[in-house]
């Protein structure tokens, strides 16, 4: 695969599918009801403006890396695979809009833990399937190398 000018590659080693469409399933239970918040809620007050803020900022980010995700998640299941390395291509800035992502999920999930949201809280292997892969992104995207699932989680626990 080759990089674009203004593209870093992030790759994410030893993805299982399984727990990767979980999390992602989560994700987009989250974004939705994220974002039906922000459209019915035509006064501010009475829903948290932060709340508001946060469909926003992660509404415009995840279109991009999710395609990308997906066309290689297909291909792997088409393959039988139970497990998947994803080479991601990622734009110029895109540590802190990891950063970003990261921060924002993490306050979604506290709304959801305090029951401002619908969407329960994401249960521990996937929030922590999450987290390594939005931390792969910034340590990749700062020179490092890959971390594979399997190694971060053992080093994590």
């Amino acid at each position: 695969m080759t990089v674009a000018a203004g593209y870093t590659r992030v790759t994410l080693l030893g993805c299982p599918l399984d727990l990767l469409e979980r999390s992602q399933q989560h994700d987009e239970s989250l974004l939705r009801e994220l974002a039906f918040v922000a459209e019915s809620d035509g006064d501010s007050s009475t829903a948290p403006a932060r709340l508001l803020s946060l469909a926003d900022r992660l509404h415009g980010r995840l279109p991009e890396l999710t395609a990308q995700v997906e066309e290689q998640v297909s291909a792997a299941r088409a393959r039988g695979d139970d497990v998947v390395d994803l080479d991601v291509m990622v734009p110029v800035g895109g540590r802190e809009v990891a950063r970003e992502i990261s921060a924002a999920f993490a306050e979604a999930e506290e709304f959801s833990r305090c029951g401002d949201l619908l969407t329960p809280a994401e249960s521990d292997e996937p929030g922590r399937f999450r987290t390594w892969y939005l931390e792969q992104y910034a340590h990749q995207l700062d020179g490092g190398t890959p971390v594979a699932w399997p190694q971060w989680r053992r080093q994590a626990s």
